[in-house]
């Protein structure tokens, strides 16, 4: 599949990346934000002494 995409347009192929890109920033983004707020107040939080639960 690599190959027939490198086949093809140069501006097709980087439109069609462009436009990919935009959505999973778009889709993905918000989730990515909250899991690392949540993350820094866990971390912030020493609730315990172990790194994993048993």
């Amino acid at each position: 599949m690599g190959k027939r995409l490198a086949a093809g347009a140069p501006q097709g192929v980087q439109f069609t990346k462009q436009a990919i890109n935009t959505w999973i920033k778009q889709t993905c983004g918000p989730a990515f934000d909250l899991s690392t707020a949540l993350e820094t107040v866990t971390f912030a939080r020493r609730t315990s002494t172990r790194p994993y639960p048993p």
